[in-house]
Order: structure tokens, then C-alpha cells, then sequence
């Protein structure tokens, strides 16, 4: 059955829109609402210092640390939601504090610049430094070149054993003395080296260091020479607690000894008799 009823335009006739102008400002209408969100967006995290700012800031950087401070301590998580709720109320805090002293900064008056005063620095008396005198150079000399070995050491119960070997004494650097000894325990019948690096303290003051392939320690000495300039003596400072001493004296003509003592006990004895230069 065909229908009578009628529709009327309330629109003007002549301005109708257009299908195509119809689309898009339906378009239009959509790229403003997705613009206003997008801007209340950007407000929440943008550089506005509000106590809401603070709290979001606030809470990022606590829960960074709480996730450093969790993994030094073994339990990352852990500290990483610790740090997210202390950062979250510290951050809020901290955001309205920028706030009222921002406000606070506003409300005071600039003040004028006041003049500097440039106060010249006195000048500082000029340092004498005194060097210091080596007197034991000459002396030390004396001990390079290559040597034969003959002594004895302390083989227990009072039983001195003889020891034969060699050693080569050279300048070590300009300013130290090193010798390299090579000799046979007699007591286990083992071939031994060791070296020795004596060195100069200023004035008549000397050190020496040694090490032996027939012992893991390493022996610091410091000692002395005297006023003649013929005899040095080193007293063991390392290992400490040790009365261990060394004396070497120079003769006159192409040899040298060392004496070991400990505790009143002459314990090792060597004669070094020339053989060439090193």
C-alpha cells in the first residue's frame, strides 16, 4: 500500500550541504577532539611545576633508584617498589616547593648590583729546598764486578758447614747496586739464587732488599754506613720482629765479607774475592 505521509526540509532551500563538505567537517570536529586530548595529556607531564608534576617526577626517579638500590642489595624488585612510593610523595612535596619560592622569587624587588673588590693575593715567600747529600756512592762502587764466594753458614747444634758460589755486582738505574748470588746449600745439597738491591737514603743512610729462591719471604734491611766509609750495617725492619743483622766490610784490597747475625749468633759468614769486572 503506498504511503501519503510527506517530509518537510527545515533547511533553506539553496543550502544544503554538500556529501564531500559534510565529511569533512566530520573529520575536522574529530582532529579537535583528538588534539584536546593529547594537550590534557601533555599538561599532566610537561615542565608545570605543580605538586601533581612533582608526584609523577617524583615517582620516576624514585623508582630508578630503588631499582639501583635493589640490585646492589640482591633483591631488584624489591627496591624498586620501595623507591617508587617514597620518590611519589617526595616528588609531590618537592613540586610545590618550586612553586611557592618560583612565586616568592617573583614578589622581591631586583637588587642593584653592588661593586666588586679584587684583593691581590701576597706573594708567598720563595722555598728554600735542600737536597740531599749521598755519601755512601764511592763506597757502594766498590762492590761491582764479579766475585767468588767462600763462607760458611750455620748448619744447627753449633756445626758451622763451608758454602761456595758466585755473584755479579752491577750499577743498577745509576743509583743502586744490585747483586746476584748463585751458591749450594751444603744443608740439602739445592742450588740457590737470590738477589740483592742495595740503595742509597741520603747522607750515610742505606737500604737493602733480598730475595732467595730458597725462601718465599722477601727480607727488607735499612742500616748505615760508617765514618770511614768501609763498613755497612743493616738491621731487618721486614719481616718485623726479627734481630737479624748483616755487616759487610771493605778491605783495602780486591775483596769484601758479610757477616749475618741474629741474636748475638754469628749465623752465615761469606768472603768475596775478586774475579773481574761485571
Amino acid at each position: 500500500m503506498k504511503s501519503n505521509l510527506k517530509f518537510y526540509s527545515t533547511i533553506p532551500a539553496g543550502s544544503e550541504q554538500a556529501p564531500r563538505a559534510a565529511g569533512n567537517r566530520a573529520r575536522c570536529w574529530n582532529l579537535l577532539g583528538s588534539s584536546l586530548a593529547l594537550v590534557t595529556v601533555m599538561a599532566l607531564f610537561s615542565g608545570c611545576e605543580t605538586g601533581r608534576q612533582g608526584a609523577v617526577s617524583g615517582a620516576g626517579i624514585g623508582a630508578l633508584s630503588g631499582l639501583a638500590i635493589g640490585s646492589m642489595s640482591g633483591n631488584a624488585g624489591k627496591g624498586a617498589a620501595i623507591g617508587a612510593i617514597v620518590g611519589g610523595v617526595g616528588g609531590a612535596a618537592i613540586g610545590d616547593q618550586n612553586r611557592r619560592r618560583n612565586e616568592e622569587a617573583a614578589r622581591q624587588p631586583v637588587p642593584s648590583p653592588q661593586p666588586i673588590v679584587v684583593q691581590q693575593p701576597m706573594a708567598a715567600p720563595p722555598t728554600v729546598t735542600t737536597q740531599p747529600s749521598y755519601q755512601t756512592g764511592a763506597a757502594l762502587g766498590r762492590l761491582v764486578g764479579q766475585w767468588n764466594v767462600s763462607g760458611s753458614i750455620d748448619g744447627g747444634h753449633g756445626v758451622m758447614l763451608p758454602v761456595h758460589g758466585t755473584t755479579r755486582a752491577t750499577v743498577d738505574m745509576n743509583f743502586f747496586v744490585r747483586l746476584d748470588l748463585q751458591f749450594t746449600d751444603p744443608r740439602t745439597g739445592v742450588a740457590v739464587n737470590g738477589t740483592s738491591i742495595i740503595s742509597q737514603t741520603g747522607q750515610r743512610g742505606v737500604e737493602m732488599t733480598s730475595s732467595f729462591s730458597s725462601s718465599p719471604d722477601v727480607r727488607r734491611y735499612r742500616g748505615e754506613m760508617d765514618a770511614s766509609g768501609s763498613v755497612f750495617t743493616f738491621n731487618q725492619v721486614s719481616p718485623a720482629n726479627s734481630s737479624r743483622r748483616i755487616v759487610m766490610r771493605l778491605s783495602p784490597g780486591i775483596e769484601w765479607t758479610a757477616e749475618v747475625w741474629d741474636r748475638g749468633t754469628r749465623m752465615e759468614s761469606y768472603t768475596f774475592t775478586w774475579i773481574g769486572p761485571a
